[in-house]
């Protein structure tokens, strides 16, 4: 909940990593191959959903219903194979909660986290006719490429990016997620510190012409200050159940 303008929201879902002993809930979610959208399809594995809830470096979310505590939502990062990149990967929803923004704010929400490592471009893999294009597409995702009949069934794939060298890629984003709808959990920890420094230096580099380094500081200033956004703070090895929560004002 959080009141802006003397309104009262009510938050209806919740956006964060997952604790242990939900492991198998998010993998449910997942795999609810009749009610889901999808990057690739298969069969989501317990033992990487549990790889990819490092407390300090997290790849994978979901929604909760604040009413039933349910999952109903679940997303992952694929990959960060250079310093300034995130690929998404799958994003699963289930069907009586589609239409209602949910893989828009999960899209939005690893995003975010890219800003808070300092990452500038986004990127994702569509094959066929999957639903996701149409999410991307409501998001104004960058459409960067096709490659036509790909796949060994004659799909193609599309490559979308989200880059924050376009100045109004956020914005665009943030436009599409129902702020009074959804709180998302962010985390800030000595290794996305670290990063974040490695990733200004290279910024200071290579486009000292741009400034983007100091661009990058505002849009993380911005999210920061977003009302529906709680940042959990980590420092040292501390586990997920040890961070410290900070939730930010609103820019918006």
């Amino acid at each position: 909940m959080f009141i802006k303008n003397n309104i009262q929201y009510i938050i209806m879902y919740v956006i964060r990593t997952i604790h242990k002993g939900e492991y198998e809930k998010a993998q449910k979610v997942f795999n609810a191959t009749s009610d889901i959208v999808a990057g690739l399809g298969g069969f989501t594995q317990l033992e990487m959903i549990k790889t990819k809830n490092a407390a300090n470096k997290p790849s994978l979310w979901v929604c909760e219903d604040t009413e039933t505590k349910n999952f109903v939502g679940a997303c992952m990062i694929s990959g960060r194979n250079q310093s300034f990149l995130v690929k998404f990967g799958r994003i699963a929803v289930l069907k009586a909660h589609r239409r209602t923004r949910i893989a828009s704010a999960m899209y939005l929400t690893m995003v975010l986290q890219g800003i808070v490592e300092g990452r500038r471009l986004c990127e994702d893999s569509i094959v066929g006719d999957n639903d996701n294009k149409l999410v991307l597409d409501s998001l104004k995702a960058y459409r960067a490429g096709e490659l036509i009949h790909k796949t060994g069934s004659g799909k193609s794939i599309v490559l979308y990016q989200v880059s924050l060298m376009n100045e109004d890629a956020l914005d665009n984003m943030v436009d599409r997620v129902p702020k009074e709808r959804f709180e998302i959990h962010l985390t800030e920890s000595p290794y996305t510190r670290e990063l974040w420094e490695k990733n200004m230096t290279i910024y200071g580099k290579y486009f000292a012409d741009t400034g983007f380094e100091f661009t990058m500081g505002k849009i993380l200033k911005r999210v920061e200050s977003m009302n529906n956004v709680v940042i959990d703070k980590l420092e040292g090895t501390e586990t997920g159940e040890k961070r410290a929560k900070i939730t930010a004002k609103s820019l918006l």
